[in-house]
């Protein structure tokens, strides 16, 4: 990284693409150039994607991005009571 660099060119595989901290959207194929302070990383998501975080209370949550238009989704949640695991 260059010092005093604020900005990213980022190459993008086709298709949407958000930016998880402000949720613009990208299209790709391509290149964009993303502000990259040196407080924050510049982080993407696919349309369509679920990503678990940390939530506010500490425990995980998911940020789930639309899919592209034209397009859906599914899927299944299963939740984990964090309580470990055991071998049978």
């Amino acid at each position: 990284r260059e010092a005093g660099a604020e900005w990213r060119a980022v190459r993008l595989p086709r298709g949407r693409w958000y930016d998880t901290a402000t949720g613009r959207a990208y299209e790709g194929p391509g290149q964009v150039l993303l502000p990259a302070p040196l407080e924050r990383i510049p982080v993407l998501a696919r349309a369509g994607s679920v990503v678990p975080v940390v939530g506010a209370g500490g425990g995980v949550e998911l940020e789930v991005w639309e899919p592209a238009q034209g397009r859906t989704g599914g899927g299944l949640l299963i939740p984990d009571p964090g309580d470990g695991w055991e071998r049978p």
